[in-house]
């Protein structure tokens, strides 16, 4: 059976390139980039033209980049790391992922106060809510923002350039999570107002196990492991030479793909949704009307459980992401879906669909028929009556 993989928000498969450099470095660097010796220089020297290579694709200093193992690291060091250094008030959104509402929730149970912020019904912050948070009386002054670029779940992009001017203005760093938005939305830290910023390598074709979090010059960062003074002593740890060579590969590819790649991608998920809405009744596209990623589609059906279609879409060769989990036999809806306001059975019928470079027309018009064959299906049995709320 032809698989499809239509999951590239969750992950995606390492590009060839950036396989055979990561090999290549492995093979030829072997040293501890910490070391004095001739191996450890050489190790060094890959591992700084790597930082490099990477401030050269997002326009900021070499020094202002710092290698981490995930996107969990990276917010957690953003948070933890300001929450430390600074104290006082951590402002963020209700539809942060969770490795940056977890952190913040722990912050402010011990460390700082916290302020989430409620979407709107289109899923996002609100300029005028954030000033009123940043403004509120009595309590301490922020001592960072941190809103999701890119909703993992929906796609629908904060306007985050928008709250960063903000920020800015009221000298409160900002920090957002790229984890899903770089490689499809540009970024150019040259002239957008971010402080810090996380980027996650196996969103866009680089292997797992590394990331980056982009700390402006000036932002003071207390580390969350204590060890060694790697990157600036802000991460300790041997540094992944060859995992940093291959993510730069993979930041300079996505980088000069984008301009193409984007627009294919919009193309794809709108024939996509377009086929959906025509041949399946009782149809939600989540965003439609505010901006969103170009390759993410997260549909609603009425009156299906999301993980259920998603288990009949594997089935039958397509592996797409769902928006619910199975405990005790009731699903459970998105948090993100149900802070928008969506009813929560509703919501349990999330399924998202994640575009990649492999993606083509044809198999958008393929799984629009899939669906429709599943949803009439599962229609079928019965509606679902109850979800865990």
């Amino acid at each position: 059976m032809e698989r499809i993989y239509l999951d590239h928000n969750a992950t995606t498969p390492v590009d060839r390139d950036v396989a055979a450099v990561v090999a290549k470095t492995l093979t030829e660097h072997a040293g501890n980039p910490s070391s004095a010796h001739a191996s450890g220089r050489a190790a060094k020297a890959c591992l700084e033209q790597a930082r490099a290579d990477i401030a050269g694709v997002l326009s900021c200093k070499p020094s202002e980049i710092r290698f981490t193992s995930t996107g969990s690291e990276a917010d957690n060091l953003a948070v933890y790391g300001l929450a430390v250094a600074r104290g006082g008030r951590i402002v963020t959104s209700n539809v942060e992922h969770p490795a940056i509402a977890r952190p913040c929730r722990a912050a402010g149970a011990s460390l700082v106060q916290l302020d989430e912020i409620a979407v709107d019904r289109s899923g996002r912050v609100t300029k005028e809510s954030v000033a009123s948070a940043l403004d509120r009386e009595g309590a301490p002054a922020p001592a960072l923002v941190t809103l999701i670029h890119a909703q993992n779940e929906t796609g629908i992009l904060q306007p985050v350039h928008e709250i960063g001017a903000l920020c800015r203005e009221n000298d409160v760093p900002f920090h957002t999570d790229a984890a899903q938005s770089f490689g499809k939305i540009p970024i150019d830290l040259s002239r957008d107002p971010f402080d810090l910023m996380t980027i996650v390598g196996h969103k866009f074709y680089a292997p797992k196990g590394v990331s980056v979090l982009y700390v402006r010059s000036g932002i003071e960062l207390r580390p969350v492991i204590l060890g060694g003074a790697q990157e600036g002593g802000m991460r300790p740890g041997t540094e992944n030479v060859a995992l940093a060579a291959g993510l730069a590969l993979a930041m300079k590819k996505a980088a000069d793909h984008l301009p193409t790649e984007s627009p294919r991608l919009r193309q794809v998920r709108d024939a996509f949704e377009a086929g959906l809405l025509d041949q399946v009744g009782g149809v939600h596209v989540i965003g439609r009307d505010v901006d969103r990623l170009p390759g993410t589609s997260c549909v609603l059906f009425e009156d299906v459980i999301g993980f259920q279609l998603g288990a009949a879409l594997d089935a039958r060769g397509y592996e797409v992401s769902t928006g619910s989990a199975c405990h005790s036999g009731s699903p459970e809806p998105s948090p993100a879906l149900v802070a928008m306001g969506i009813d929560p059975l509703l919501a349990a019928g999330m399924v998202r669909v994640g575009f990649g470079h492999a993606n083509t027309p044809e198999h958008a018009k393929r799984l629009v028929n899939v669906v429709a064959e599943s949803v009439k299906q599962l229609r079928a049995t019965g509606a679902p009556r109850e979800v865990n709320r």
